[in-house]
């Protein structure tokens, strides 16, 4: 099973690689959120504890809007039932995770160092 789940995983990270659309649909995203943050502040100056209110919001909305994009891509390209037939779900479901898993840390690690680059900007 955790063969199994390893290919999903390595699939759904090779197709990732050639089309980059939850990668691009994720950073346009993030790229909005905080551009609309910004021009809702209008220069106010926030608290620390607002700041990491803010960066949690985004990174949490990111993470949701990104994760159903792996199953969406497989009916897609209508490779659902041939994925039933090969693997068990609970195979499916860890290579799922671990690839989203894998997507929403280094989205989450992208978007801590640009807050931080911004903080460090405005102070």
């Amino acid at each position: 099973m955790i063969a199994t789940a390893f290919s999903i995983f390595s699939k759904d990270i090779r197709s990732e690689a050639r089309t980059r659309y939850a990668v691009n649909a994720l950073l346009m995203f993030v790229v909005v959120t905080i551009a609309v943050i910004l021009f809702a502040l209008a220069g106010e100056t926030l608290s620390p504890a607002v700041h990491v209110g803010l960066l949690w919001v985004v990174m949490f909305f990111a993470a949701m809007s990104g994760l159903s994009r792996s199953f969406v891509a497989e009916e897609e390209r209508g490779t659902t039932m041939t994925l039933q037939l090969l693997a068990s779900p609970s195979a499916v479901f860890l290579g799922k995770l671990a690839f989203n898993l894998t997507l929403t840390v280094l989205l989450n690690l992208v978007i801590v160092l640009w807050c931080r680059i911004w903080i460090r900007l405005r102070i």
